[in-house]
């Protein structure tokens, strides 16, 4: 009879030992899943947001492809004009000439001093061929 005793008694014990487990269980399943869900979440927030910078790098790879082109047939733009500009340039000197060294007083006519230098070395000029004349700017010394 003793073993009946023994068991009776350790019945109720059992039963709450087990309930007991089950409710350890039941808690640890509950963190599992509310972990699994948060986490489930991050994933798919971070998708989302993977998503959108693949978008806006594909935008912005198209938007620089374009400013790359853009900047090429600029530069080449740029170069054509600087040579149209360039011969322009040269055409509007082509009947100047510079005289260097010839002694100036103030007051007086650079037109005058032209057909004075050019009788000297035996070359006819009259005012008709003079477009204009001035003096240049003295050069300043720089350090």
């Amino acid at each position: 009879m003793e073993t009946y005793g023994f068991n009776h008694n350790i019945q109720p014990v059992k039963k709450e030992v087990t309930l007991s487990r089950k409710k350890l269980l039941v808690n640890e399943i509950q963190e599992v899943r509310k972990s699994q869900e948060f986490l489930n979440e991050t994933y798919e927030e971070m998708k989302n947001e993977m998503s959108s910078i693949k978008q806006t790098n594909k935008e912005l790879q198209t938007e620089n492809k374009y400013l790359k082109e853009t900047l090429l047939g600029l530069k080449s733009q740029n170069e054509a004009l600087e040579l149209s500009v360039n011969k322009l340039q040269q055409y509007s000197r082509r009947p100047c000439l510079e005289f260097q060294g010839i002694p100036y007083t103030k007051d007086e006519s650079t037109d005058e001093r032209i057909r004075e230098l050019a009788q000297k070395i035996g070359v006819d000029i009259c005012n008709s061929d003079i477009d204009i004349s001035h003096l240049l700017a003295q050069p300043t010394n720089q350090l």
